[in-house]
């Protein structure tokens, strides 16, 4: 950054993941490609050889050299519009997100399917109608008698008790005819659209919110410098020059801690020694003693 500012360089950071639309040398790349192409032709077809390592410089120069003039490189850097400063350089349709270009169309599972092919009749079979079959209601005369209608209304309880029995089968049925075939459809979009999915089958998993920290805008301190920002203005520079300060007292302050450690256990280890010294002299000078004592 220093030499940059020293000679007049604007050093410019560029935004993650734009460098394939901004970055200046990727534009007269192709010619460059090109004329090493030709470097290449021209070697096989005046040597019969193909480039090696050593060769790779030979060609390469050249080809490098007749690309990256001055005029293509200011023309690079107009056209992706760092300078001149131009945001309409770049076209929206190159900030667009990619479009799904495979697509699956396959068949539903055979079984699902074959079932829904059917008909009604044949996947649902009618249950038996038990009490028609056992019950026969004798015929009556124009003027029923009371224990004529008991009987009916008795045999008409009992018929309509198994048509809601039957009912209630015939509904769990078709919910869970309805539910596989759903399950089918989703499956299916999933193919048709490799990486997506929809928005019902995001929603079906939600994801837990957790609190964010309460954090004051006093104690927010950033770490890195934001990206797409001028490196060599005053205000990048300043912001530089403070992380490199914070950057060598943070050095400095380990240093000396591991300097006061050091000399703790210096210190630790020099008494450790002399207590040593001192327990063998009396240690020494017992044994003296008890030698005189012998003696």
């Amino acid at each position: 950054v220093s030499f940059c500012r020293e000679n007049g360089i604007l050093l410019y950071a560029l935004p993650p993941h734009t460098t394939h639309i901004l970055q200046p040398s990727e534009i007269p790349f192709a010619k460059l490609k090109k004329e090493y192409s030709k470097g290449c032709d021209m070697l096989y077809s005046s040597n019969n050889k193909l480039v090696t390592k050593r060769s790779f410089a030979k060609i390469f120069g050249p080809a490098f050299i007749m690309t990256y003039t001055p005029t293509a490189i200011i023309n690079a850097f107009k056209a992706t519009g760092i300078w001149p400063f131009n945001p309409n350089a770049i076209s929206n349709d190159c900030l667009d997100p990619s479009l799904v270009t495979e697509r699956f169309d396959l068949p539903p599972s055979p079984p699902l399917c074959q079932q829904l092919d059917q008909p009604y009749e044949q996947v649902f079979p009618p249950l038996p109608n038990k009490i028609s079959a056992s019950v026969e209601l004798q015929p009556t005369s124009n003027y029923p008698t009371r224990s004529n209608v008991i009987e009916e209304l008795k045999l008409l309880k009992v018929e309509n008790e198994t048509l809601r029995r039957e009912n209630a089968q015939l509904k769990k049925q078709n919910a869970s005819i309805k539910e596989n075939f759903s399950l089918v459809q989703e499956e299916l979009e999933t193919f048709k659209n490799p990486g997506t999915s929809p928005l019902k089958l995001a929603l079906k998993y939600p994801v837990s919110k957790t609190k964010e920290r309460e954090v004051s805008e006093s104690t927010k301190k950033r770490k890195t410098l934001p990206f797409a920002w001028l490196l060599t203005n005053d205000e990048s520079w300043q912001e530089i020059k403070k992380i490199d300060e914070m950057a060598k007292k943070k050095v400095e302050t380990t240093r000396q801690k591991k300097e006061e450690a050091a000399q703790k256990r210096a210190d630790r280890e020099l008494a450790k020694a002399q207590k040593q010294a001192v327990s063998a002299r009396k240690k020494e000078e017992r044994m003296q003693k008890k030698r005189k004592e012998s003696d």
